[in-house]
């Protein structure tokens, strides 16, 4: 009898604990739902976040196309030529399992195949030539002993059998010779071209007497939009920022001194500046870190370009701390320096519906240098998208009507882009205005078309990106209201 009540206090107490388990499941799992609606820096599901992580090959793809469409057509792309970029590769890789032969070319014969029916890659930076043929999966061949920077390729109906790369860290023309002629490179321009959706460009000189092949747009078909920003982080925004600062720290972030200071700045430190993180009043973010010499590591441009996407990645990801895409690009890579350990600087823009976004000064989008296998600084400024505003235009009028002509800016603001050269020093000599004018037109390289940010609205609530022509010329960036012409702000190229 004894041992049956045993046995049956045993069973009920198994029940109870059974019960209290579920209970205490139930009230975690609502504890941790409930979690789930407060602020989490990031949060993604599994797929979510394989789905941001950032191919590198991406990042090495061109940033702008030059298309020839034959008898003096012409047109710039910078997005939409996926499938051109595709047939160029698998054409290149395809050449390298054969004989090359490769010679040096002058800038006359380089100019000379453009004026063909032809496709012009330009990239965002410079890339050492062996990562970007690594990259795209092409063999290895003589042209890795002789090229030392991609900046650059074309393909022209001029010589079929022919690729021509611009290496413009050293400023050399190559023409590489294969064993077959792969003209289906050139075959969807006749799509492009006979859809009629595109910008036309002109060489400059069509529209100058100056010996300039650059090109360059009178306007374009339609306006760029208006676009108002804002600050992807706020100063005020603690529960966000300290989330931010947890990825940078890990399990160190609870012996981490967060000082605020008086102007509202955020300072994180850890180890007496082992580590440290700055985020100030208008949203730019700072991250410094010392040099790990234990962690120091192999030195290599695919390596350190591989840790700084997946930096970018796991500390404020490839678009704004708000969600919104950012479309980011690599706009250049240096050699870097530091305590007798070498690296790599990568410097990132983005584009905003297509068009990049420029600062004025000193800021940059993303900026991470790498040291062998550590990051040792990060800074990061982006903008979020908040309002489209419509087209600069009413039904009544076309929509071109509102770009300011290209034209009508170098000829009334060349006294503009003269003082950039004076100011650095540039002697003009005993030139009369018209030389000076016809000098200063030789210098043009490019024309685009983007957004600017003035010094002055850097620190607004709500903040106006403006619409520009960017004028590119041999040392400087010129930027022009893209409605009224006016210079609006200008920077050296380094």
């Amino acid at each position: 009898m004894i041992s049956f009540r045993k046995e049956k206090i045993k069973t009920l107490s198994i029940v109870v604990l059974f019960s209290i388990t579920i209970l205490l499941l139930y009230f975690l799992w609502e504890d941790s739902t409930s979690k789930e609606e407060s602020f989490q820096f990031n949060a993604a599901s599994i797929e979510d976040t394989n789905s941001q992580i950032m191919d590198i090959e991406k990042f090495l793809e061109p940033f702008r196309l030059r298309i020839n469409f034959g008898g003096s057509k012409y047109t710039v792309l910078y997005t939409g030529f996926d499938d051109i970029w595709d047939q160029l590769v698998t054409a290149y890789c395809d050449s390298t399992q054969y004989e090359l032969y490769i010679e040096d070319i002058s800038l006359l014969q380089w100019n000379q195949i453009l004026d063909y029916e032809s496709v012009k890659f330009d990239f965002g930076s410079g890339i050492p030539y062996g990562s970007l043929r690594e990259t795209i999966g092409a063999n290895k061949t003589q042209t890795d002993e002789i090229i030392e920077v991609f900046t650059a390729i074309a393909y022209s109906r001029a010589s079929p059998e022919s690729f021509f790369i611009y290496d413009g860290k050293n400023n050399k023309y190559y023409r590489i010779v294969s064993e077959k002629i792969y003209e289906n490179i050139l075959e969807p321009l006749s799509e492009i071209e006979n859809r009629d959706f595109f910008d036309k460009y002109y060489p400059i000189n069509t529209f100058f007497g100056v010996e300039n092949n650059n090109l360059m747009p009178h306007s374009l078909k339609n306006s760029i939009q208006e676009i108002t920003g804002e600050q992807e982080i706020q100063y005020f925004e603690d529960e966000k920022i300290n989330a931010l600062a947890a990825t940078f720290f890990g399990e160190s972030f609870d012996f981490v001194r967060k000082i605020v200071e008086t102007n509202g700045t955020v300072v994180y430190m850890y180890g007496y500046g082992k580590k440290m993180l700055v985020v100030d009043t208008k949203g730019f973010l700072e991250y410094r870190e010392e040099v790990d010499n234990v962690h120091y590591g192999t030195v290599s441009y695919l390596n350190s370009f591989s840790v700084a996407i997946d930096f970018v990645t796991n500390h404020g990801n490839w678009k704004t701390l708000k969600g919104t895409n950012i479309y980011p690009y690599l706009k250049e890579s240096l050699s870097i320096e530091k305590n007798n350990k070498r690296g790599f600087r990568f410097t990132f823009g983005y584009r905003i519906n297509g068009y990049p976004v420029s600062y004025q000064g000193n800021s940059k989008a993303l900026v991470v240098e790498v040291l062998g296998n550590q990051v040792t600084y990060y800074s990061r400024y982006i903008l979020n998208q908040k309002d489209t505003h419509q087209y600069m235009t009413n039904s009544e009028q076309e929509l071109e009507s509102n770009m300011a002509s290209t034209m009508n800016i170098l000829t009334n603001s060349y006294p503009y882009i003269k003082e950039a050269y004076v100011q650095d020093g540039y002697d003009f000599g005993e030139k009369i205005n018209d030389e000076i004018f016809n000098e200063i037109v030789g210098f043009i390289r490019m024309v685009d078309v983007g957004y600017f940010l003035p010094e002055e609205n850097q620190k607004d609530e709500e903040i106006q990106l403006i619409p520009s022509w960017i004028f590119k010329t041999d040392k400087y960036l010129f930027f022009f209201d893209a409605r009224t012409g006016d210079p609006i702000g200008w920077h050296p190229l380094r």
